[in-house]
C-alpha cells in the first residue's frame, strides 16, 4: 500500500488514533487529525495537522467507536473517499500470520488465553487490537513475532476491506451496539467480516450453539472447526461432564480436564475450547496448552472476586456491558445474588434476564441513567431498589447483602453516564466497597 504524500485524515485521537498518526507520519504521508475532544488551540499532534474547513483527502481512518453518522465519515462516503480502520491499514503492512478473535462476549479472555498458550509453546506473540495495544504498533516495529493475536470489535471490523485472518475465532453474537450499528443484522454482519477474506488454507473456529455465528461463518472459505457446550460436534471440541473432548474426523482423539481452570462459568469453558482449537492449529502441544489453562487468571473487571466481608463475596464484572454478559455472569453462581445493574442503555433486551433473575437473584439494585428503562422492561419481576448513582447503589448492596451471598456488579449497560469506560467504573466500585466495608 502506497501512502507517501497521500493526504490522510485520522478521526479520533485516543490510543489508536495517535499510534496511527505516528505510523503514517513516519512513512511520509500528509496527515491531518480530528477529535471532538481536542482543544482548538492544539493545531498539531505528533506531526499531524488539525483538520480545518474543506474535505480533500485520499483516505480517512476512523478510530474504534467513531460512529457511522459522524459528519466526517458521512462526508467521506459522499465524496467517494476511501474509509478504512486502523486494523485494515496495519494488515496492509503486516508480515505474520494473524489470529483474530471476535464475538459479543469473551473476546478479551480468549485473546489473552490464546496468547498465553502460544507463549507457553515457545512462540513469540504480539497480543493486541481491542484489548488495548493497537495492531498498528506491531507493524511499526521489527515484526519478528511468530503470530499476531488480535481482539477485534465490530467497530474495528466494520471498515475492513482486505483484512485476512489465517485463524478466525467467532465466540458468539448477541444483541449489542445496535445504538451504533442500527440493527442486530448490521452488527452481526460487521462481526462476520472476520471471515470474509479467508482462503482455503485458513481456519474458522465457531461456536456451534450460536446460530448467528454459524451463519456469518459461511463467509469463510477456510476449514471450519466447532466448539460446543451442549453436545458433540463432527469436527472440534465439546463439553462432556468434566472433560473437553476433542473430535477429529468424527472420532474422539483425546480430551482435556475441564477442572484445570480457575475461571467460573459455562461461558468460560466455551472461551477455553475456542482457545484450545486455535492453539493446536498454531502448533502448540497439549502439555503447553494445559499449563497455560492452569496458570491463567481472569482479566480485571471480568467476574473478579476482589473482597470478602462478613461472609459476603464481592465480584466486579464491570466489563459485562450487555445483557448476554450479565446473564452469563449471574448463572455462574449457586448462592443468592445481590445484583447491581445500570449505566447507559445500548438498546438492551433486559426482559431476557427475567428467568435467570427469578432463579438466582434475591435483590436487584438498579443505578444510573438506564435504571428506569430497565425497571420498566423487567416489570417488577423481582424485588428491586433504584438509585441515581453507582456509589449509592454500592452502599445499598453492602447494607442488603447477607452472609453466604454474592454481591455482583454486572451492569448490562455502557459506563458512559458516569464513567469514561468500564475500567474506571470497576475501579470505582471496588474502591467504594472497600471503603464501606473497611476491607483493605
Amino acid at each position: 500500500m502506497e501512502i507517501i504524500n497521500k493526504k490522510i485524515l485520522v478521526v479520533g485521537m485516543g490510543m489508536t488514533g495517535r499510534a496511527t498518526v505516528d505510523f503514517l507520519v513516519a512513512r511520509g504521508a500528509k496527515v491531518f487529525f480530528h477529535d471532538d475532544r481536542v482543544s482548538l488551540d492544539e493545531a498539531e499532534i505528533n506531526g499531524a495537522k488539525k483538520h480545518t474547513d474543506g474535505f480533500r483527502y485520499d483516505l480517512l481512518i476512523p478510530s474504534p467507536g467513531v460512529p457511522p453518522w459522524h459528519p466526517l465519515l458521512v462526508e467521506a462516503i459522499r465524496s467517494s473517499v476511501l474509509v478504512m480502520s486502523e486494523v485494515e491499514l496495519a494488515f496492509a503492512f503486516s508480515r505474520m500470520p494473524i489470529v483474530a478473535i471476535t464475538g459479543t462476549n469473551g473476546k478479551t479472555t480468549t485473546t489473552s488465553l490464546i496468547g498465553e498458550m502460544l507463549q507457553a509453546g515457545g512462540k513469540k506473540v504480539f497480543i493486541g487490537g481491542n484489548i488495548g495495544n493497537p495492531f498498528i504498533k506491531c507493524v511499526s516495529e521489527a515484526q519478528d513475532e511468530d503470530f499476531a493475536v488480535l481482539e477485534l470489535s465490530s467497530f474495528q471490523l466494520l471498515h475492513t476491506h482486505h483484512f485476512r485472518a489465517a485463524f478466525a475465532v467467532m465466540l458468539n453474537i448477541t444483541r449489542d451496539h445496535t445504538d451504533y450499528h442500527g440493527s442486530l443484522e448490521d452488527y452481526s454482519a460487521a462481526k462476520g467480516k472476520i471471515f470474509t477474506n479467508q482462503r482455503s488454507g485458513d481456519l474458522a473456529i465457531i461456536n456451534y450453539e450460536d446460530p448467528l455465528a454459524r451463519v456469518e461463518s459461511e463467509k469463510s472459505a477456510g476449514t471450519k472447526l466447532y466448539f460446543s457446550s451442549h453436545g458433540p460436534v463432527s469436527e472440534g471440541i465439546f463439553v462432556q461432564q468434566d472433560r473437553l473432548v476433542r473430535i477429529c474426523d468424527g472420532n474422539v482423539r483425546y480430551s482435556y480436564d475441564a477442572t484445570l481452570t480457575s475461571l467460573k462459568g459455562a461461558h468460560n469453558r466455551e472461551n477455553i475450547m475456542a482457545s484450545i482449537l486455535t492453539a493446536e492449529a498454531c502448533g502448540i502441544d497439549r502439555e503447553a496448552i494445559c499449563a497455560a489453562i492452569g496458570a491463567f487468571r481472569s482479566a480485571s473487571h471480568r467476574l473478579e472476586l476482589f473482597a470478602t466481608h462478613n461472609g459476603v463475596e464481592f465480584y466486579d464484572d464491570s466489563k459485562g456491558t450487555n445483557v448476554d454478559a450479565t446473564l452469563r455472569a449471574v448463572e455462574t453462581f449457586s448462592v443468592p445474588v445481590v445484583l447491581l445493574m445500570g449505566g447507559r442503555d445500548k438498546d438492551g433486551d433486559f426482559a431476557r434476564l427475567i428467568p435467570i433473575l427469578r432463579e438466582k437473584v434475591r435483590l436487584l439494585i438498579l443505578f444510573g441513567e438506564a435504571r428506569e428503562i430497565i425497571a420498566a422492561k423487567l416489570n417488577s419481576a423481582i424485588p428491586t431498589l433504584s438509585f441515581p448513582s453507582l456509589q449509592e447503589a454500592s452502599r445499598a448492596s453492602c447494607s442488603a447483602a447477607r452472609a453466604g451471598e454474592v454481591v455482583l456488579l454486572s451492569p448490562a449497560c455502557a459506563s458512559f453516564d458516569e464513567f469514561a469506560n468500564y475500567k474506571e467504573r470497576g475501579k470505582f466500585f471496588q474502591r467504594t466497597i472497600k471503603e464501606i466495608c473497611y476491607v483493605q
